[in-house]
């Protein structure tokens, strides 16, 4: 076999993964705004053309799934036969694998500027953001200072708005509220709220919401089940003044 058709044997052995990796997370979560399993295999072969790459890499850069996706995919190849794997492939993945964390991981950023909510970056997989609003917080008789923004998205066959607002000067508010895709509350969906490794909150949906309250600066996520079976995470970041 020549070494051209052992590289073209390899790049297609990749794809296939890829295709089974992605297809099963789309599957999962809904992630109908995503490329498909078929770019994200030419991807990884490299044959995008430049414009077509640097779209993907835009997307990979507010996705935290189809990062994983690729990542996961990069991790599989390295474990198969080096001399067998085609060099600008495992170049490109000691690369993706070997860069520093950054905020692409979170689904949206939001940051506590003055007396207001300032949302910073989303990802792509919501579908729609409403604007910031003032709000009063809870208890108090002074006038509206604070924001909030609701943002929507699909999982696994439901409607997940979350409503984040700033009730304090240093404290926000989520507010979960989960829904059939025809607009019927979701009874009794476990949602767990996490801060780093260190759980703060776990509470079943009453007429389809959740609140969390009292959230200061730091890295969260809310983990979303229903019947013991984890329907998806949603991961953000409250980050201080700047």
């Amino acid at each position: 076999m020549r070494e051209g058709d052992l590289l073209n044997l390899d790049d297609e052995k990749i794809a296939v993964l890829l295709r089974r990796i992605a297809s099963k997370t789309k599957l999962s979560l809904n992630r109908a705004g995503c490329p498909d399993e078929e770019s994200l295999a030419t991807f990884v072969s490299g044959h995008f053309d430049d414009e077509s790459r640097n779209q993907l890499e835009s997307h990979l850069a507010i996705c935290p799934f189809c990062l994983e996706d690729i990542v996961a995919a990069f991790k599989a190849v390295e474990d198969l036969d080096k001399v067998a794997v085609p060099e600008r492939v495992r170049a490109r993945a000691m690369a993706l694998l070997q860069s520093p964390p950054d905020d692409r991981v979170f689904d949206f950023v939001v940051r506590l500027v003055g007396e207001s909510l300032e949302l910073v970056r989303i990802s792509g997989e919501w579908l729609s953001t409403l604007a910031l609003q003032p709000v009063v917080a809870r208890g108090s008789s002074k006038e509206p200072t604070s924001s909030f923004f609701q943002i929507e998205r699909k999982m696994s066959g439901k409607k997940v708005l979350l409503e984040v607002a700033r009730v304090d000067a240093e404290l926000c508010q989520v507010i979960a509220k989960i829904e059939s895709m025809g607009g019927t509350p979701a009874e009794g969906m476990r949602l767990t709220l996490s801060k780093g490794e260190r759980e703060q909150a776990s509470y079943r949906t009453r007429h389809g919401q959740a609140i969390f309250e009292s959230l200061a600066a730091g890295n969260y996520e809310i983990a979303i089940s229903e019947a013991a079976t984890r329907l998806g995470t949603i991961k953000f970041k409250i980050g201080d003044e700047l």
